[in-house]
C-alpha cells in the first residue's frame, strides 16, 4: 500500500510499515514543513494514503473541499497498541481505505467516504 506518513507519526511506525512490505513515504524525510493542504496535494499526485494525528485534515477535505486518495487519522491512546492495530487496520482492509477517511482508536475504526 502508497502510505504518506504525516510527520507527527512516530519514526518506529514508519519502519514497522516499510517491514510490512508497505511503500511509506514520511514527510520528515521529504520536508518536515509542509503545510498540511500541500501533503494533501502530495497525497494526491503520488496516489496515497495519508496517515496522520492530526485532526486539521478532517476539515480539509470535509469542510475545504480538498480531495485525497484517503485519510487515516490516528487516535490510538495506548502506545504499546498503536503500531500493532495500524498495520493491522492495513492488513485487514487494504485497498479498502481508499477514499475513505478512518478514524482509528483503542477499540474501533470509524469510516466515511469522501467525496471525489
Amino acid at each position: 500500500m502508497r502510505i504518506l506518513v504525516d510527520a507527527n507519526v512516530s519514526r518506529s511506525l514508519v519502519e514497522d510499515l516499510r517491514r510490512a512490505g508497505h511503500d511509506a513515504a514520511w514527510i520528515r524525510e521529504i520536508d518536515h514543513t509542509l503545510p498540511d493542504p500541500e501533503i494533501i496535494v502530495l497525497a494526491q499526485q503520488e496516489n496515497r494514503i495519508i496517515l496522520t494525528a492530526d485532526k486539521d485534515f478532517g476539515a480539509l477535505v470535509f469542510h475545504a473541499g480538498h480531495q485525497s486518495p484517503g485519510i487515516i487519522l490516528i487516535r490510538i491512546k495506548n502506545r504499546e497498541l498503536r503500531n500493532v492495530r495500524i498495520l493491522s487496520l492495513f492488513a485487514e482492509k487494504g485497498q479498502e481505505l481508499r477514499g475513505k477517511f478512518c478514524v482509528i482508536t483503542d477499540h474501533a475504526v470509524r469510516t466515511r467516504t469522501l467525496l471525489q
